[in-house]
Formats: C-alpha cells, structure tokens, sequence
C-alpha cells in the first residue's frame, strides 16, 4: 500500500469558489503536507456577493487539522488572475526551494502527491526539465512502458517545480521581442504553422489582450528549452469548467472533468530525457489546434482494432464518458470523417452477433447519434461494463441540429423508445435491470426534440413522468404525502414560489409578476429557489415576498423543506418537463395542496402530482384541452403571460455600438434576432438566408442576448460554421451576417436593437424576453405561429396589441411577410408607428397589476375549489347541511338529551339520507364528543328503536380559519338554535348571516331547504 503522506511543501491558490476549493483541500488533507502555502486574490467590488464567497474560501484553509505550518498570502484587493498567480508564486519560491502547486478548480488523484514527490528528488538538479505536471491528455491513446514521458507542452492544472526553474519566469515578457523578430520560436518548435499560433498568443498576451501567467511560464520554459514531466496516467482533473470561469468555460470541453487513474509504483523512469514527439504532435493538433477530428479518428481505431479479450479491461482508459458527454460530435465533420462515419452505419447495420459488434458501436458512438443508428432494442446483449454509457448515448440528442429535418429524426427515434422503454419497466417492475434502466432513463432524457418538432406531448409526457416516479420510488422517495389540518388561526393563503433562482434569467422575469401585487392581507408569499448570488435582482424579488429560502441541496430535505411550510398552492414557474431537472424530481412529489405549473414549462408536465396548467386563451384557440394537457387547465386573457424586468427596466449602457461599429452601412436593410443560438434550427437559418438572399442590400445581425443561452455547453463555434456554410448555399458572401457577443443586459440589447429595421423572431422555439425587448422600441416583427401553446405566445403578443398582419403561420408566409418589410419601407414604418403606440398604452403583456390581479382570483377560486373538495370529503357534506354549536359546559346529562332530540327529529325527516348534521366542538377532548354521540346514538337504538345508520351523517367540526369558514358557510344550509348554546364561538365565528331556527320549527323550514 502506497503511503500518501509527504514532505513536499503544497502551494494552493484560491479565490472565490469554496465548492471546488473544498474539494481539493480534502484530498490534500489526504497527504498531510508539513508546509501549506496558500494564495489568495481580494473579491471584485463589482461583483455582488464575492466577499462573501472569498471569505468562504478562506475560512476553509482554517480547517486544517494536520501538523502543519500554513503560510497565507492573501490579498485584500483584487490583482486579477495574471498578476495574483505570478506575485503569489514569486512569494511561494522566496520561501521554499520546491512546491507541488495546485489552483482550487484542480482536483488530484492522491498518488499525484507522491508522483510530484519523488520526481521533484530525482530530477532536482537537471536543468533540462523545468516541471512536473499532473494532466495527460493523450485520452488513453499513448502507451509508454514507463510511468512518465517527456514533453515541451506546459499544463498547469496542478504541477510541481523548483525555485532553480521558477527563478526564469518574466512577467514582463521581456525577452520576447527580441525573439519574436529574430524568429527563434521556429528554432523551437520547427512548425512554421505551430510557430504562427503560438506567435499570435504570445504577443496577445505580451499586448495584454489574453489574460494569462500560464503563457509567460511556457515562453519562459521555451527559452531554457526545458521539458515536461507527463505522468503516463492522468493524476489531475479539471473540475472548474463553467460558464463563470476566466478560461475554461466550456463545461462539454473534452478536457472538462476529465477521469484520473492512481499511478502504479514503484516508478518506472525512462532511459532517456527525450521528448516524445509523437505525443506532442497529437498533443498540438488536439489540445492547442483543438483538432477534433484527430481525437475521433484515433480513438475510433484504437477502439474498433480492440480485442474481445481485452476490450472491458481497456474501456475505463479510454475517457469515453467524458468523451461522449463532450461536445466533439457537434462539431462539423470533413469529408474524410463524413466517410468514416458512413462506414460505421453500414457496420452496425450488420448483425449483432458479428464479433466486432461491441468495438463498432463504440466508434460509432463518436461520430453518431443514436438515430443515426439501428441500435438494439434487446439491451440484454450490451455487456454490463458498458449498459451505463449506452443507455446515456441512446438517450443523447444533438445539442446542435447541422441539418433540416434532423429534429423529427431524433424525435421519431426517441419516441419508439420511450414507448418501449415504458413497456419493459412496467411489464417487469421487479427487475433490478429494468429498475436500473428507469434511473438512467430519469436522470437523461431529454424532450427538446419532440418540443422542436411540435409533437402533442401529451401521452410521451405521462410516460415519462411514470418511469421518473418508478425510479424515485425505487430510490426510496416518498412520493405522496397528507396534509395535516390547517392550524384554525392562519387566515391566509400560503402561497409557494418554486424556481431555479431568482437571478438574471427570463423566469424570474415572467414569475414576478405573479406574487408581486397581490394583496398580503389574503396571501403569504414565500419563494424557494436553489442558489443565489446576491443580485440586486434577487433581492428586489425577496422584497415583494413575506420570505425567502434557498434549498438544501438533496433531494430529500429539499421536499420536507417545503412540505414543512404547509402550502396551500405551490406555483412551481420553471421548465420541468423537457429537461430532467432537481425542480422535475421535486414536481413528482405532492408538496403542496395544489400544485400548478405554467408555460415556463412549455407543455403539459404529465405529472400525476401537478393539478393545473395556466397558459393564455389567446394560445389555446382551437385547442382541446383534454387532447394536451394532463393537469386541469385554466386559461387567463390575452398570451396568459407577463414580463416584469423590474431592476432591468432601465440601466446605463457601457458600450457604445453603431452601425458603422459593427460593419453596417446606414442605407442597409438590417434584420436582427436577438435569440441564443440553440432556438435557431437549421429550418429557421434557411429562411432567414434566403430573406436576405432577396432583399437588395440586407445583413442579418444575430446578438445573442439569450439570458437561457449559455457559451459555456453550446457548440457556439460550430454553429456559426453551420451559419456561414447555409449563407454560402445560398450565394451569400460573409459579410451579409453579423455575429456580436452573448450579453445579458437589456439597455445594450435595446441600443443593438434600435440599428435593426426589422426583428426577426425564432420558431417554433421563440425567445419570448428578446422579442418583448424588439416590441418595445417598436421594431417591425415577423413571428410565427406554431402548433403548441409555447410556441403560440409570440402571435398571441401582437394580436393583444391589434397587430394582426406581422403572424406568420406557414414558412413560406414567413419568409414572404420578411421580404416584404425588408423591400416596402413605408409599410415597415407604418407597423412600426403602430407598435410603438400600443406599446405606450401598456399592455396586457407589460401590466403587472393587471395580471397580479388576475392571478389572484385565480389563485382564490383555487384555494376555495381545494378546500371545498377537503370539507366535503372529510364532513361528508350532502345536500342539506345543517350545524348546531352545543355549549359543552353543560352536564353530560343535559348535553346527550339535547343531542338525541336534534339527531331524532333529523332522522325521521323524509329526505334524512341526504342531510349532514355538523355539530362544531371546540375547548374539549374530541374522544370525549365521540363517546358522547355514541351513547345518544345506542340510546336511540334501544330506547326508541331508531338506527340512524342509514339517514343523517353526523360530523364532528373542529375549529377552522376564517377564511376556511367562508368556503364552508357556501355549502352550510342553516344553523339549528340550541336551549343551551356556545355563545362565545357564535360571537367569534362569521355566521351571522346563516339562516337558523328553533329545533320545532324545522320539520317545516327542511322542506323549503331541501326544495
């Protein structure tokens, strides 16, 4: 057994993510370092919430419970990532003579400790090797019969080095003009094409225009021509990918997360400090060259010319989760790949019992979708090393559609699945496979392209919603849950807010309006959201709520949290039916009393525990209801949304844009859309290049405004590919599109929109918020109206404001209604007088009172509904229901005389089997009522021979709120008047306006109740 424990001194340099940072202090926990050294960055003052998370971060370094000298360098301002990494590391070799360095998104495997350790000793005094690095990235493909090989590539995603190494560094770069003119990169890398590349990065960064110590460390390690240590396994993965990331935002990157693997010891050193070329080359051309075509070709090889015998043995070496989770198929292919992968659907078309069946798939596995293929129903013949991974592609969809008619493919595909699928779980509910199956099946699907192709969803969604139920029951979850009584003092109704966060995203936009004007004499708001980030936006949502809750983060204690605050109406205002969400799995379970979703869900959820869908009547025209949605649906006027942008209604613009900025000239056409990337389909790319193949003098400007929209998982690069091959179809020269950067600040997007002469709105899948934004500055809009309800929204928007002839309902109306605004200028300007006008009269769609205030009858007539249902079925109320308020201070005696003659003259009324006598107990032992009645009831069997079994109901009321009281006194017929009454709880209880009467006069006034 390998000892981890070192004595290396540990450098980690941290700054605002105390999830990572936690992750890798834990495992340098592991090794015990005697010296920590650990360098911090001060927070951005303009970034909410970040002193708090440095702080967080910091306080973790305090956790350190091993003997330990921890040195702290921690700035109180922030120097930015170039200079904090550089000062911090200068400091870290003025104390020590070598460190394992780690940065708080780097999460080693232990052995990576020990491999620094021992390598840092053996190769200390060589100055042909500069460091030690963590991270291999040959994907499985080099092997080497030793531990480690050498290289001239750098990574810094945990490394090790020696203050006689660090002591080359400039921050200044000084050396590299002189270097750069003589040409002396081509003296180092003899690749006149990887000289270019590397030219081009390090005078950005000597420009300042990249961001980056880490390249002054490579040129520094070039001009000693120093090697790399690359460890023959990977020791260290990259958990830090997202879209908050300085550098490494892409989360589907093939290097995001990548799997490590403990490294065998003793170490096996090579005979030789040579750099291995081979590696680098395939180095250069993927990592740096981001050549994914080689990646897929090789690994495609290597895979297909696997053994059987040794196929299982070499899977988990070969990254294919990471790789198949990556966003390398999105990419455009080249011809020699479109050849490969034609090749790969022929070999799987042939049958499954050829001996390289298992070896296909997986190389099929990187150059298709699972559409693509005739993939196996009988999942009984993929092995079980490789069922996870299968079930996750066969679920897979592209994240971007390259071709027409790609959608309904994948649609197709998925429903033959999910129906089978369906079929196979709940044929055998006692299969631990199938039981695997489900939860596979609940954590991957994706119903984007069904949406896309406009299926009714309505019965894929029940299934779907079915197997997610099956596979959390399996788990362990309890799905349904029983309310208990509502205390009798709360006289509100509890009203719930379930989204992701309440940040900058379109949601929290279309949610505010719900709860923000309405009247807290009759609700209690309280909204839940999972994280936060202390945007001024949050907090502005937070004022117009009675509370606010961030979730725990699992899954149980998520669901007792809110079934603790005893909801009468969660409004659950995120998309949980398309995605599998945490917010999808919280759906499944009864949460609230009533549960309602909206269109942020786009379409029916299929949830059994979801009771309504609120969507517009303008949407739902011509749509029976029973045919799409599976919760009770409940129509508002107009779209049945509204926008409230609330703190982003109005902001400063930093940037200054025009047309002569961004290549416009004043006399072009301009047509926009300010939608993200992932709602244009291919579908909506050819219209638009023929509307500006057609218009003289036109360019399409795509600003990416999208707040859903996200750089960080969609294949943006291989989308504007897509963009430009579609243009050049279409004779288009490339100057005719316009492609600006993602933004989330509306006054930018507005100033962008303003150089436009014409929006152009997305379908089927509209990007609702930008188009709200175009019909503010009263731009011109072509929208199309779909099939589905989500998809009507945008056409609903202009016939709320009487703009009848910009909705499209066909591609070919589309693009006609395009054209015709781009080549008729006075038309153009008279829709958009037309628009800006309706706009300032404030619509439906923009009046937050207006749909506040709807709401909340809405909500009220719910609430009653729901308490109405709960009193009948717990009273069992009939058609004559009468109440009586015995005063229970009176002698038993007394008491069971007054009940027996109350009992017996309802009894014998000729209508009793329909009657329910409520008798209100209160300040007593309800056992003690129970006993009571059961006496008078044996009295009257005995005594007077009367079995009230099969007339009157008798039910027991106990104290109730107000504003349950008024749901009750609706179905309440009259109220009998006791010799001795509770005349305390008749003075306290809103009754007065019942109708009552003596108990001898009731055989008359029954008839008149009961007619």
């Amino acid at each position: 057994m390998i000892n981890l424990e070192i004595k290396t001194p540990v450098c980690l340099i941290v700054f605002n993510r105390p999830d990572t940072t936690e992750k890798v202090f834990q495992t340098i926990r592991q090794v015990k370092p005697p010296i920590l050294l650990v360098v911090s960055d001060g927070p951005r003052i303009d970034k909410l919430g970040e002193v708090e998370k440095c702080a967080a971060v910091r306080a973790i370094i305090d956790e350190v419970d091993w003997e330990c000298q921890v040195l702290k360098n921690f700035s109180d301002v922030n120097m930015g990532l170039k200079r904090r990494v550089s000062t911090g590391l200068d400091w870290v070799f003025n104390n020590v003579e070598e460190a394992i360095i780690l940065e708080d998104d780097c999460l080693p495997e232990p052995t990576f400790f020990r491999f620094c350790e021992d390598l840092l000793e053996y190769y200390r005094h060589d100055n042909r090797v500069m460091l030690i690095t963590g991270t291999n990235f040959q994907f499985g493909l080099q092997q080497t019969e030793y531990s480690y090989y050498f290289s001239r590539y750098i990574d810094c995603w945990g490394w090790a080095t020696w203050k006689r190494a660090w002591q080359h560094y400039d921050f200044e770069m000084k050396q590299w003009p002189e270097i750069r003119e003589n040409n002396w990169l081509f003296d180092i890398l003899q690749d006149s094409e990887e000289v270019e590349y590397w030219t081009h990065v390090f005078q950005n960064t000597y420009d300042g225009y990249i961001n980056s110590w880490a390249y002054r460390w490579k040129l520094a390690c070039w001009i000693q021509s120093g090697l790399t240590i690359i460890p023959s396994t990977n020791l260290v993965s990259n958990i830090g990918f997202n879209a908050d990331a300085v550098h490494t935002k892409d989360n589907r990157s093939p290097f995001a997360n990548t799997p490590v693997k403990a490294m065998s010891y003793p170490l096996q050193h090579p005979e030789f400090v040579i750099r291995d070329a081979e590696a680098d080359n395939f180095t250069k051309k993927v990592m740096f060259g981001g050549d994914t075509a080689e990646l897929r070709k090789r690994l495609a090889h290597w895979w297909s010319n696997l053994t059987e015998d040794n196929l299982a043995s070499q899977y988990n070496q070969t990254y294919i989760t990471n790789l198949l989770n990556s966003s390398i198929k999105d990419e455009n292919f080249i011809a020699l790949e479109t050849l490969i992968q034609k090749e790969l659907i022929t070999l799987m078309h042939t049958k499954y019992d050829d001996t390289k069946a298992i070896q296909h798939l997986l190389a099929s596995m990187l150059y298709c979708y699972p559409y693509q293929l005739p993939l196996q129903y009988d999942l009984t013949k993929i092995p079980n090393w490789l069922l996870d991974d299968y079930l996750k592609f066969t679920f897979e969809h592209p994240y971007l559609f390259q071709e027409i008619g790609q959608v309904n493919k994948s649609a197709q595909y998925l429903e033959r699945w999910v129906n089978y699928l369906h079929n196979q779980i709940f044929n055998q509910p006692n299969s631990e496979f199938w039981q695997t199956v489900a939860i596979v099946f609940t954590k991957q699907i994706s119903f984007i392209p069904f949406y896309l192709a406009q299926v009714n969803l309505k019965y894929l969604c029940v299934k779907r919603a079915e197997i997610m139920e099956f596979a959390l029951k399996y788990q362990g979850y309890e799905i349904d849950y029983n309310f208990p009584q509502r205390m009798p003092g709360r006289n509100k109704i509890r009203l719930g807010i379930l989204t992701e966060s309440f940040g900058l995203r379109p949601e929290t936009f279309t949610t505010l309006p719900l709860y923000k004007y309405l009247n807290r004499d009759i609700f209690e708001i309280v909204i839940y959201s999972f994280w936060s980030n202390g945007h001024r936006l949050e907090r502005y949502c937070s004022g117009h709520a009675d509370a606010g809750i961030q979730l725990p983060a699992d899954l149980e204690n998520q669901v007792k949290t809110i079934r603790d605050d005893d909801l009468d109406i969660l409004y659950i205002a995120d998309n949980i039916t398309l995605k599998t969400t945490q917010i999808s799995f919280m759906a499944l379970h009864r949460l609230a009393r009533v549960q309602i979703a909206d269109i942020n869900s786009l379409v029916t959820t299929g949830i059994r525990n979801v009771d309504y869908y609120i969507s517009g009547k303008l949407s739902e025209l011509e749509r029976p209801a029973t045919q799409h949605y599976t919760e009770k649906l409940m129509t508002l006027s107009g779209s049945g949304i509204c926008w409230d942008f609330a703190t982003e209604a109005q902001g400063i613009s930093t940037t200054s844009i025009s047309r002569q900025s961004i290549g416009i000239d004043e006399n072009d056409i301009v047509y926009i859309c300010a939608s993200g990337a992932d709602t244009i389909l291919p579908e909506v790319e050819a219209t638009w290049a023929k509307v500006i193949a057609s218009v003289p003098n036109s360019k399409l400007v795509l600003y990416l405004f999208n707040l859903k929209f996200s750089s960080s998982s969609y294949p943006f690069q291989a989308f504007k590919q897509r963009l430009a091959a579609t243009f050049e179809k279409y004779n288009l020269t490339e100057d005719r599109v316009i492609i600006l950067e993602p933004i989330q600040n509306r006054t930018e997007l507005k100033a962008c929109l303003k150089l436009a002469n014409i929006y152009l709105d997305t379908y089927p899948c509209s990007d609702k918020t930008s188009l709200i934004a175009a019909l503010e500055i009263g731009l011109p809009t072509v929208v199309m109206a779909g099939d589905t309800a989500d998809s009507k929204v945008s056409s609903s928007l202009l016939q709320e404001i009487n703009i009848f002839d910009l909705i499209a309902d066909t591609e070919e109306s589309y693009l006609q209604l395009a054209i015709t605004l781009g080549t008729k200028p006075e038309f153009s300007q008279d829709k958009k007088n037309q628009i800006y006008k309706q706009i300032q009269l404030l619509p439906r769609f923009l009046d937050s009172r207006s749909y506040s205030a709807d709401i909340e009858v809405l909500l009220q007539n719910l609430f009653i509904k729901k308490q109405a249902e709960h009193l009948n079925e717990n009273l069992n109320l009939r058609d004559t229901n009468l109440i009586i308020f015995p005063d229970w201070n009176q002698l038993e005696d007394l008491l069971c005389e007054e009940l027996a003659n109350v009992i017996k003259m309802l009894a014998i009324q000729p209508e009793s089997q329909q009657m329910t006598l409520l008798i209100y107990v209160s300040n007593i032992d309800t056992d003690y009522v129970e006993l009571l009645l059961s006496t008078v009831t044996m009295n009257l069997l005995i005594e007077e021979e009367l079995d009230i079994s099969e007339t009157i109901e008798i039910s027991i009321i106990l104290p109730l709120a107000n504003i349950q009281w008024k749901v009750l006194l609706s179905s309440i017929s009259a109220r009998i008047i006791l010799e001795h009454e509770n005349k305390e709880a008749i003075a306290e209880l809103p009754v007065e306006n019942l109708q009552y009467f003596q108990l001898d006069t009731f055989q008359t006034k029954a008839y008149v109740l009961q007619g």
